[in-house]
């Protein structure tokens, strides 16, 4: 029998008691992650990052400062998102904590009982990195109480983790559950005793009377299980409302099957509550229009800049709509004027005419609504959901003048916002089994920018810069006004020194430009001939005096070429001891080939490895077969040591870890026998 499976919550539903917050659920950061021991899993503790320790992806690189600037001792759902994020890209299960920073000894006195967890998984935490994975951790709402704990029905009280008493937040503080189930218990046990007489236990049975079921077909633990399922993908760490949706139509459908049988065992009993609670969960995230703390919808997330700008700037819209209105109606509807006398009433429906995504539903409200306040406008699907050709998107009712007066300004505008968001979920369709995102652009219809950049983020895509104040960005006319490209990026430097984006430039500027300096920096700014791009560091500003031999900067040759780190920081090269030719003799007693990074603020040059030491995974591999003639003219067959290969070189997104390969798919010796190895390195 499971511990907590919802069943005082859901028996307040079947009794109407007032709920409240229940679709904040709190995912905490790192749980101890095992293979062995999925159900119930340990926490690693907050309180070993507040000593310093720090998270790591699957590579090696630690990844936090993508996220938040406090890095680690971000709050919980940002720390949670940003590992779920991590896996993703790294096409992991968990991620590492790493404490190795730490001697055994202090970590034991701290930290004891993680300590010998991770020991009973073998794990030695001083030297070990500790996988960790979110998990479901707090249930922060419930059943609404006030603060003596008293629910909305008479004499009824809940106390603990099934009660909303308020004092959480959109993210529930460390270890303060406990507290606050003493703390309304006592509060709660003082009211009882002042209110109701002493109850004689007698009267209670120690029993639960389940009644008999002649025919029961359905599977409870399979249902069990595909509700975890379905609850940790579609209203977990991210969630999305088209998800939410899908649960829903999911957990109804049992909900239907399950009221029509009788229960044969409390566990059965157990399994409908926690459906029940379910889809209290799920209507309480529909019905929430705010992304906040635990409760992360991705459309209505901060990061959808535009979606918060249409839901707070109603004035910006309102103005777009009554402009709109002008425009078509001017001094007034001539035909609907004076053919109708304006005490008719009708009622009218917008339909699908193909399949797509819904966008902008309350913009086309909202037309209505300043047109005529009286009209009912009953939405049957809401934005983001796909409808299919003859789907009921909306119904209406009012005064007829006023729909016939309002009808086109909100069909024009609706059916513009679903073109939008159709076409950007198609595109978002076709790359959505890469690391990609579709990312709109300023190129709209003016006016309704907006609504437009609004609709991108109902398709599925993300938005770019809103307007040309949200950031720098350099681009091809700029550089023709200025003189070029050192001038532009010296002037926005001495101004603002905001993030700049260079893009649409010419290859001829580039290479006219840099071609007297063989490639050096340019009044402090290296220019990469091959990609157009300027070296920023990770906050946007232009390196300055990047400190290399002369030469070029590529994106993964591996000839006497450059690799740069993407903050500028580091640059690698392979540096090679072989003849002219490229290619092994028998005479090459020292043939080898090296990897060196030099760091370009000092110009310091370090080897990191040498190719003689690395071995082939197959040993064999590791060794040519030659034919040698004699002086006698005759042919024998003589092992060599293979050549070394290093190829592929590349940095990761953090500048903290450099891979390469050894070998080659084509190398007719090496079989296609490929190694690939990391070095990383300290940020």
């Amino acid at each position: 029998m499971d511990v907590l499976t919802g069943d005082g919550i859901a028996m307040a539903i079947r009794a109407k008691v007032a709920l409240e917050d229940m679709e904040y659920i709190q995912f905490h950061p790192t749980a101890l992650y095992s293979k062995n021991n999925q159900e119930k899993m340990f926490l690693i503790s907050e309180a070993v990052r507040g000593e310093g320790a720090i998270l790591k992806n699957k590579c090696g690189n630690r990844f936090m400062k993508e996220y938040d600037t406090r890095m680690e001792l971000a709050p919980r759902d940002i720390v949670a998102r940003a590992i779920s994020d991590q896996m993703k890209k790294t096409d992991s299960n968990y991620v590492y904590l790493d404490a190795t920073m730490y001697e055994k000894s202090f970590l034991k006195n701290r930290f004891n009982k993680i300590y010998n967890e991770c020991e009973d998984n073998g794990i030695e935490i001083y030297k070990d990195y500790i996988p960790v994975t979110p998990a479901e951790h707090y249930f922060m709402g419930g059943i609404k109480v006030d603060l003596f704990g008293r629910a909305s029905m008479e004499n009824l009280y809940a106390v603990g983790e099934c009660a909303c008493t308020g004092v959480h937040g959109a993210n529930r503080l460390a270890s303060n559950s406990l507290m606050e189930a003493l703390v309304f218990g006592k509060r709660a046990a003082e009211d009882i005793l002042n209110k109701v007489k002493v109850i004689d236990e007698d009267n209670f049975e120690d029993s639960v009377f389940i009644p008999q079921c002649k025919e029961n077909h359905m599977d409870f633990s399979k249902l069990k299980e595909n509700l975890k399922i379905l609850m940790e993908n579609d209203l977990g760490i991210i969630r999305r409302i088209d998800n939410i949706k899908r649960a829903l139509k999911v957990v109804d459908e049992v909900l239907f099957k399950i009221q029509h049988i009788n229960f044969e065992s409390i566990e059965q009993i157990e399994v409908y509550n926690m459906y029940e609670v379910a889809r209290s969960i799920i209507m309480a995230t529909l019905e929430s229009k705010t992304s906040i703390g635990s409760n992360y919808i991705e459309e209505y997330s901060k990061d959808n800049v535009v979606l918060r700008w249409l839901n707070l700037n109603y004035l910006i819209v309102d103005k777009l709509i009554k402009n709109a209105l002008i425009e078509d109606i001017n001094y007034g509807d001539v035909t609907t004027d004076n053919l109708l006398l304006g005490s008719e009433v009708s009622k009218g429906r917008f339909i699908a005419k193909e399949p797509g995504v819904i966008a902008g539903i309350d913009v086309a409200k909202r037309v209505f609504e300043i047109v005529d306040s009286s009209i009912r406008f009953n939405i049957k699907v809401k934005d983001s959901s796909k409808v299919e050709k003859g789907d009921v998107i909306v119904e209406l009712e009012g005064n007829s003048k006023s729909i016939l007066k309002g009808e086109r300004v909100a069909l024009n505008i609706l059916q513009r916002m679903c073109g939008i968001a159709t076409k950007t979920n198609k595109m978002v369709d076709l790359v959505k089994d890469y690391d990609v995102k579709i990312v709109d652009t300023r190129k709209t219809l003016p006016g309704f920018r907006i609504l437009d950049k609004y609709s991108v983020t109902v398709g599925g895509g993300y938005n770019h810069r809103l307007n040309l104040s949200d950031f720098v960005m350099i681009k091809d006319n700029h550089i023709r006004a200025v003189g070029s490209i050192t001038e532009a990026v010296k002037r926005i430097k001495n101004k603002i020194g905001r993030l700049i984006i260079l893009t649409e430039i010419a290859k001829k500027n580039l290479y006219d430009e840099t071609v007297n300096n063989n490639g050096d920096a340019v009044d402090g700014v290296y220019v990469n001939r091959t990609f157009g791009a300027l070296v920023m560091n990770e906050s946007g500003k232009v390196l300055q005096d990047i400190k290399l031999p002369k030469g070029r900067l590529t994106s993964g040759s591996f000839t006497s070429d450059y690799i740069l780190s993407p903050d500028g920081s580091k640059a690698a090269y392979v540096e090679r001891n072989m003849d002219k030719s490229h290619r092994a003799t028998l005479d090459d007693k020292d043939l080898d080939i090296s990897i060196k990074v030099i760091d370009t603020k000092t110009g310091d040059t370090k080897e990191i490895v040498k190719a003689s030491s690395l071995k082939n995974k197959n040993e064999e591999n590791n060794y040519i077969t030659v034919r040698i003639k004699d002086k006698d003219g005759n042919f024998k067959e003589k092992k060599i040591k293979r050549g070394p290969g290093i190829l592929n070189i590349s940095w990761d997104s953090t500048s903290t870890a450099l891979s390469f390969t050894d070998g080659s798919s084509s190398d007719p010796f090496n079989k296609g026998n490929i190694n690939t190895y990391v070095v990383t390195f300290d940020k």
